[in-house]
């Protein structure tokens, strides 16, 4: 939602993955000004003097409005032969953000060797404070203002015997703060069903007396893994244990139980539970819920399989969800929990971008690791050859907020090329300095029979949302309704249509604001060769409580790449812009450049013979 700034994913992310370690979303996003617009380029070139040794330089200037900056760099890699391999970089920028000059470097030095018997990796990386580019910079904060440098090696002692060791120290230059770890372990495969390791460590934080002076845990690590004969349970724990109080904050002592159970080739069923102690943190970390192996089956036959109708995916999908565990051939099913109990953490943090191993706090900026929390998730879906639902409820309790999410979706095949969809919304969230409630209940209709040269679709929906804080309350009420006719006179050339109405109804503090807006276009498109077509557009845009009237007008040629895929370069000569009937369409005034796929069940060859159906204008 880019009016909000929020993400909606089609399933829950878990603050941590399968190990325990932290979950990070980066969000890439770009904002228009339409009062300057500025160049951002960059680009890389390189030679290589000889076959083993490549040389490059990096130039990237940012020409964002109140942080512009720029960024040069040189890379190398010497390849010593087939097993050796060297490599180098450094870079500096320079930034003026909002008249203060900032600048700073990086580098890093990296050799690698790999042998069938052994492998070993050496490094060191620097990246100082004041190296940064963009608005809000491009690189993790956790890595900003630090150094690293370790070794790490594995020996293979025998077919079912290897060793591993690392070690390494990372700094926090702007405190200078320190963290050392020196830690082997041996693995050992005892039978096709059992493996185990044994090892020990030694982690050791380095502070100044007033942050908490220097803390130290020298433990011994273990753990192993048990797969039954007919591999469907998989059992495995481990332990990291001193003889005394671990009292390094990211060691603490620590034990892990967990279980795995094969429901399906590509569904797992798991549970797992962390006890964590040490002198400065106390923590339990629960985790339950379905494992799937991306690509192969249960996520993505999930989501596009056993739907037979020509629109269902088309309406649907917009109200599907990932269900990870194929129960049957009608039904499917998610649920997951996420749970962090905290019971003591008096620990100082080396690095404040960066989550503790276990518990809550030591971040700043990511409520998903400063609070304890319990997350837990329960989805469902059905489909036979007329019916099709899905549904998933989200809870989440934590010592600063409460979320509650609700999403519902059900579609109707009622013959061939008629469909009807409805599907409902909720989200709330309630925090400690603002309550929110959003729904959006809607209602679509597809008629696209394959015989006929009328197409059309349409879709309403009823959108509520509230925000009450300190001084602000706001709630609102939004009727939207698009309707998208599609006529083609010939096979050559298709005819589009557009009608959208919205009525809106704002309350901002006992303040009431009214209005309704409507849109008319229209598009057309000719093919000048099987691969080849033009195209134009244009609308207009009403406002009738204020009067204001807006129009667009644009054109555009297009190329299909292969089949189901096609690509247009157009210009917009007039703009006319509203998020509530834009759709798929590009409507800024300007050049642009667009791609257009249409994945479907005739994508992925699921309609078992059936017809193929033929893109829509607006798709």
């Amino acid at each position: 939602d880019y009016d909000k700034g929020t993400l909606t994913f089609r399933e829950p992310i878990n603050s941590r993955d399968n190990n325990l370690n932290p979950t990070y979303i980066v969000a890439e996003y770009e904002s228009a000004d339409p009062a300057e617009s500025k160049i951002t380029a960059g680009g890389r070139a390189s030679f290589k003097p000889t076959p083993q040794v490549e040389v490059g330089a990096t130039l990237i200037h940012d020409g964002t409005v109140g942080a512009t900056g720029n960024l040069k760099g040189l890379d190398a890699t010497v390849q010593l032969n087939e097993q050796t391999k060297l490599r180098g970089e450094i870079a500096a920028t320079s930034q003026d953000r909002a008249g203060v000059a900032n600048s700073g470097n990086a580098w890093l030095g990296e050799v690698k060797h790999h042998e069938a018997q052994w492998d070993a990796n050496a490094y060191v990386r620097q990246q100082q404070s004041g190296f940064v580019l963009g608005q809000v910079g491009q690189q993790a904060a956790s890595e900003v203002a630090t150094r690293k440098m370790g070794v790490d090696g594995r020996l293979k002692l025998s077919d079912k015997t290897q060793l591993q060791a690392q070690a390494y120290q990372q700094t926090n230059l702007s405190n200078d703060t320190k963290n050392s770890v020196l830690e082997g372990r041996v693995e050992n495969r005892f039978t096709d069903n059992l493996n185990a390791y044994l090892g020990a460590r030694t982690a050791q934080d380095q502070r100044n007396p007033a942050a908490g002076g220097n803390s130290q845990s020298n433990q011994v690590i273990s753990g192993a893994s048990y797969i039954t004969d007919n591999k469907k349970l998989t059992l495995h724990g481990a332990g990291e244990f001193t003889s005394g109080t671990a009292g390094s904050a990211n060691m603490p002592n620590r034990a892990t139980l967990g279980a795995d159970y094969k429901l399906t080739e590509q569904t797992k069923m798991f549970a797992e539970q962390e006890f964590a102690r040490g002198e400065n943190i106390a923590a339990n970390t629960s985790r339950f819920g379905l494992r799937t192996q991306p690509w192969t089956g249960g996520e993505m036959s999930a989501s596009v399989g056993g739907n037979t109708s020509n629109d269902s995916e088309r309406i649907y999908s917009n109200l599907g969800l990932v269900q990870r565990w194929q129960i049957n051939e009608h039904w499917q099913t998610d649920f997951s929990l996420d749970r962090t109990h905290t019971l003591k953490n008096t620990a100082s943090s080396l690095n404040l971008d960066t989550p503790l191993a276990s518990g809550s706090g030591g971040t700043t900026g990511l409520p998903s690791t400063s609070s304890d929390y319990t997350a837990s998730a329960i989805g469902g879906a059905y489909s036979n050859e007329l019916w099709g639902a899905n549904g998933r409820i989200e809870l989440r309790n934590a010592t600063d907020n409460r979320q509650r999410n609700l999403q519902l979706g059900t579609q109707r095949s009622l013959d061939a090329g008629r469909n009807l969809a409805a599907g409902y919304t909720l989200r709330q969230a309630n925090g400690l300095v603002a309550n929110t409630r959003d729904t959006d209940l809607r209602l679509s209709y597809a008629h696209r029979p394959n015989d006929s040269r009328w197409v059309w679709f349409d879709r309403g929906d009823y959108i509520t949302h509230s925000n009450q804080s300190a001084g602000l309350s706001i709630n609102g009420k939004k009727w939207v309704n698009n309707l998208h006719v599609n006529y083609m006179p010939s096979r050559r050339t298709q005819i589009s249509l557009q009608y959208g109405a919205k009525y809106v109804l704002e309350n901002i503090n006992n303040t009431e604001y009214k209005g309704y807006t409507d849109l008319f276009g229209t598009e057309i498109r000719h093919d000048l060769t099987q691969r080849w077509d033009i195209g134009a557009w244009a609308s207009v845009m009403n406002s009738h409580n204020s009067g204001v009237r807006n129009y667009g007008l644009g054109a555009s040629i297009g190329f299909k790449i292969i089949d189901n895929a096609w690509v247009a370069f157009g210009y917009n000569v007039r703009a006319v812009s509203d998020r509530d009937f834009s759709a798929a369409s590009y409507r800024a005034k300007g050049p642009y450049l667009t791609l257009r796929m249409k994945v479907d069940q005739d994508t992925f060859k699921l309609n078992k013979g059936g017809e193929q159906t033929r893109p829509m204008t607006h798709e």
